[in-house]
This record gives structure tokens, sequence and C-alpha cells, in this order.
């Protein structure tokens, strides 16, 4: 799939006009009219009803306007990520990592698997020791940053993945009146 079809339609999509698309495009009308049949015979749907003074989306064009950005995104990172592990010969991946995750298990697992399948990738690894305040977030020194927080706001370059959950133990004095519980939620923790 051509993504830059794709990124051609979304343009179209929000001017909802041949003319001013291709202009904000720098292409000609008949080529993103071509692009645009092209696409509607890959997808084998029409996305345009196309009139002598309008042109709307159908149903099918509304789902592929609010989906193709994603697509586009989507294909993009499998390009560079192809790329990217065919062309490897020697790098860093640079993984920045809270104190509390950097003795985890799963995680010492993980680096040594990835070690053994990516010889040729080295990884230099950070231990945070003072949490992971959001300017770390920002530092392009590091490739993967993990962390139990919860950023509320992240840039919108930055992508989040929830990759693992851990239990979580409490220690209580004996004569703490939730010893006696089977359960004990955070909320019972206020206070």
């Amino acid at each position: 799939m051509d993504t830059q079809m794709l990124y051609e339609f979304i343009v179209l999509s929000k001017t909802l006009n041949f003319s001013k698309a291709a202009k904000i495009l720098y292409i000609s009308q008949p080529v993103l009219s071509r692009h645009i049949k092209e696409l509607e015979q890959e997808f084998n749907v029409p996305l345009l009803t196309r009139s002598t003074h309008h042109v709307n989306l159908t149903e099918a064009g509304r789902v592929l306007s609010q989906k193709a950005p994603e697509l586009i995104d989507q294909c993009d990172r499998a390009i560079v990520n192809s790329r990217f592990w065919h062309n490897v010969t020697e790098a860093t991946i640079r993984i920045a990592c809270v104190v509390e995750l950097s003795y985890a298990q799963r995680l010492i697992d993980f680096i040594q698997q990835f070690r053994l399948q990516h010889p040729n990738i080295r990884t230099d690894i950070q231990v945070l020791t003072n949490g992971t305040p959001e300017a770390v977030l920002q530092d392009p020194a590091y490739d993967i940053i993990l962390t139990p927080c919860r950023f509320v706001t992240t840039p919108p370059h930055i992508q989040k993945r929830f990759i693992d959950s851990q239990a979580v133990a409490v220690a209580l004095h004996p004569k703490h009146p939730l010893r006696t519980k089977n359960l004990i939620l955070m909320n019972d923790l206020i206070g």
C-alpha cells in the first residue's frame, strides 16, 4: 500500500475539494484524482461521491478518513523497524529504568534474552534513582524508559505501552487494624 495516497486521501477528506487538496499537496488535480481512484480500486469500495459542484465521503470514506492516520503511522513504523533490524550490524539501545524495576526478574530475563538474540546490539541501561521525572521523557538520550509511573500528559511523539504488572505487598504492624483483612485495596491504605 502506498501511504502517500492515504495521506492525499486524508487531505482531500478534510477539504472535500480536489483543487484545494491538490494545491495543499503540491500536485496536479488529475494526479490526485488518479490516486484516489487507485485507492478506491485497491480497497474495492467507493470512498467519495462526486458531482460537478460537490465531493462527499461515503461511509467507507468516512471510516478510512478516521483510520488512515493510524494506518500511515503503523506502516511507517513497520518500514523503519524492518530497515533498522535488517541493516543493524552494530548499535546501542539506551534504556532508562527506575530503581524499583531494575531488580525485577522479568526485566533481567528480558535483557538477557535480548542480548542472546541480538549480540550485535549493545544495551546501555541507566538506573534512575530519583524516580522518573517527566523531564526524562523528553530526553532524546534514551530509546526506552521503563517506569511504573502513569504520566497524565505525554508529548504526542512519545508512545506509551503497558508491558507488565506486578503484585504490591504491604508490611503492617502486628496490631494494625488491616492485618486481619484477606484483601487490602489501595483505597484502604489512604491515610
